[in-house]
């Protein structure tokens, strides 16, 4: 922004108690010419402005005329001011230990319910936060010899479900009435998956990546005939380990790993899977999880940082950033995440092995 007072000097600007660096002033006759210059320069400050402001709402100017009943600068400003503020996470209510909790997989089905399962206790099971305390839901269903679990969420009732052993993807469904899970349709081999992740694209699409194949691929399930497909092909993201990923939303995954250790944005256009925009660098991640808060931002957690966090992508610069600061959780092993809604989060992990929720802390401004 330009500074009018030390551009023009004191001859040429008002200076008074209530505007110590200086105001616009008229001329005092044309002869002396003592009047602040009014040229195409702050035109631009003020356009400038205006433009950074649509540009940081992510807003596009349309051509339109500003007036007193359609502003898209008032637009900008409401989307900005009332853009959540997010700080440190905090610990909701009491957690639930659930003893030999080993590479855990954890899935939300609705504000309060989540499914659960890993490779010890081998035991897809469903979990209820009632906003103070985790209880067990009904009864679990076995799924012997599983490796490590990869969950996601279809719907409110179904999931689906892969890991490094069987190396089948398959759809299990919960029955809130008789409280019980069980096997929907039959499984797709995909041989050689290890260490898988799921992210739900939308209610019959699921983005899947493991470090052995090392390809980003999306399956479908189709409900009627009861079985899984590949479709479109994969993407190629050679060198990765233990990667963890959240649908943004119906086409867009965030992606980080152990190796690569960049939290990225990937793109599916329906056939074909593209890397958007530029990853941000989080050194030191190992055994990481992510769940998405919003369309914009994502919890992160992981065994070495072991600070619970929110990073957010900008759609308009195509880039990532790190938003308020983390809560540390010492001591913690592989871990895993679901989103509860837009602010709170179920999170375990295989060494403290105890169910509980954090919420991202905001404050709301609106005008």
């Amino acid at each position: 922004m330009r500074n009018i007072l030390t551009e023009y000097g004191a001859t040429k600007v008002t200076v008074d108690a209530n505007n110590p660096k200086g105001t616009f002033k008229n001329r005092t006759n044309d002869v002396l010419k003592d009047g602040t210059p009014n040229d195409e320069k702050w035109s631009q400050d003020m356009w400038g402005f205006f433009m950074h402001l649509l540009n940081k709402a992510g807003i596009v100017p349309d051509g339109s005329q500003e007036n007193e009943v359609v502003s898209q600068v008032f637009e900008a400003l409401q989307t900005l001011f009332s853009r959540p503020l997010w700080t440190s996470p905090q610990l909701l209510g009491s957690g639930l230990n659930i003893v030999g909790a080993a590479n855990p997989a954890l899935a939300a089905l609705n504000g309060t319910y989540v499914a659960f399962i890993d490779s010890t206790i081998e035991e897809l099971r469903t979990y209820r936060f009632n906003g103070v305390t985790w209880s067990l839901v009904g009864s679990g269903l076995s799924i012997p010899g599983i490796g490590s679990p990869a969950l996601a969420a279809l719907n409110g009732t179904d999931v689906a479900f892969i890991d490094t052993t069987l190396q089948e993807l398959r759809t299990y469904r919960f029955n809130f009435t008789t409280e019980t899970w069980s096997l929907i349709g039959s499984g797709l081999s995909i041989p050689s998956a290890a260490a898988p992740a799921l992210a739900t694209l939308n209610g019959t699409d699921v983005a899947f990546i493991d470090s052995t194949i090392e390809e980003l691929r999306t399956y479908r399930f189709n409900f009627t005939t009861e079985t899984w497909s590949l479709v479109g092909s994969g993407l190629s993201i050679p060198g990765i380990a233990g990667s963890a990923l959240a649908a943004l939303n119906g086409t867009d995954v965030a992606f980080i790993d152990d190796l690569l250790e960049e939290l990225r944005t990937y793109r599916f256009n329906g056939a074909t899977w593209g890397l958007v925009g530029s990853g941000l660098s989080i050194p030191g991640t190992a055994g990481r999880a992510l769940a998405t808060l919003n369309g914009t931002d994502v919890s992160h957690i992981d065994s070495a940082l072991e600070e619970l966090r929110t990073y957010r992508f900008n759609f308009t610069t195509e880039t990532w950033s790190l938003i308020g600061s983390g809560l540390s959780i010492a001591g913690i092993g592989t871990p895993a995440l679901a989103a509860l809604n837009g602010t709170d989060v179920a999170f375990i992990d295989s060494t403290i092995e105890e169910l509980r929720t954090y919420r991202h802390g905001f404050s709301m401004r609106n005008i």
